[in-house]
């Protein structure tokens, strides 16, 4: 089978970890594979064949360019399915196929900003009459709830076989912190959208606590400015872009995430996978995969006193801590990366 891959830009993100996931199991399975991006620092993990493309967005100029470049990917490649993973690659795909649409085309539906955006993704992928995946059930809910429901759902998935130890790694010595309490982190870009704002408020509530915020992205600077008016350029420290996340999250004390919404979040399950304790925003996409008091705790969006709170009894209290672990690791068994990847390309065959 010929498949072909429509991503913005081959680099670290959610959208294209499911897209790199999807054709490391086309290779063991020996399919035709193709991808079509503007390239990034993961282009070289990616299989099969590359066809550059613009950054995409939904500029008429924009959607243009990104058809052309789609299109003639297209007659070089003559794959069976075409495979978009944003609005904008979807909207380019749906220009370069043409009305008649010789070749099925499907999207995913990653998650959003808000459920607004989401019903906005819902109803252009209905004007555009492009079948969709959800990611989870979050985004399934919200999809459902403005009128269009989606294809299928394919929970996102991670490995769960286990992650190769690395020792005894001291973050508190490699990151020049101060002995204290505990350290927590957060993974994910650094955006408005996912509210580490809330985080380092907290962190100002608790003496003692570190935090590592690990990603980047345009809200850096303010929150720069933001932990120096708290005082706590010392408990803080802003790793960038990482290749040792996993690491990283299994030598944390807690992992935080505070986003105002997510799509199925893959840090967080990352997280769960190896029995991390976990504390998060109370929305939609990440309440549909963590049970308060069960397998992580939950606090409302913007409420920092409640999130320092349940941060200190994530660090402190031992017998929550137990239960906290081994409930994450029976969530994580739920999404498994082989059941995604399987189902993905069970429906390849379906639709090709």
């Amino acid at each position: 089978m010929r498949v072909m891959q429509v991503v913005k830009e081959l680099r670290h993100g959610g959208a294209e970890t499911v897209a790199l996931d999807i054709m490391s199991e086309g290779a063991v399975r020996e399919h035709e594979q193709a991808v079509v991006s503007a390239p990034g620092e993961w282009s070289a993990r990616f299989p099969g064949r590359h066809y550059p493309m613009g950054r995409t967005s939904l500029k008429p100029q924009d959607i243009l360019a990104a058809a052309r470049r789609i299109r003639a990917a297209v007659r070089a490649f003559r794959p069976d399915v075409v495979h978009a993973h944003s609005p904008g690659t979807v909207v380019a795909a749906a220009v370069a196929l043409g009305p008649l649409r010789p070749v099925p085309l499907l999207t995913t539906a990653h998650g959003g900003y808000s459920t607004g955006q989401l019903s906005r993704q819902g109803r252009l992928y209905s004007a555009l009459k492009v079948p969709v995946v959800s990611c989870g059930p979050g985004v399934t809910t919200a999809l459902t709830a403005a009128g269009y429901a989606p294809l299928r759902t394919i929970n996102n998935g991670i490995p769960v076989s286990g992650q190769a130890e690395d020792g005894d790694r001291d973050l508190v010595r490699e990151f020049d912190l101060p002995a204290g309490r505990g350290t927590v982190i957060a993974v994910g870009r650094v955006d408005p959208v996912k509210n580490q704002e809330q985080l380092l408020r907290a962190a100002a509530l608790l003496p003692g606590v570190n935090v590592l915020i690990c990603g980047d992205g345009a809200a850096r600077p303010g929150l720069e400015e933001l932990t120096d008016s708290l005082g706590l350029r010392g408990r803080v420290r802003f790793l960038g872009m990482r290749t040792d996340v996993a690491s990283l999250i299994r030598h944390s004390d807690a992992q935080v995430l505070t986003s105002r919404m997510e799509g199925l979040p893959m840090a967080l399950l990352e997280g769960m996978a190896e029995g991390g304790i976990v504390v998060a925003t109370d929305v939609l996409g990440t309440r549909e995969l963590v049970e308060h008091e069960r397998n992580g705790l939950l606090v409302p969006l913007g409420d920092v006193a409640t999130l320092a709170s349940a941060l200190d009894r994530a660090l402190t209290d031992g017998q929550l801590r137990q239960t906290l672990s081994a409930g994450a690791l029976r969530t994580a068994a739920d999404y498994s990366l082989q059941a995604m990847t399987e189902a993905y390309w069970d429906l390849y065959a379906e639709l090709g």
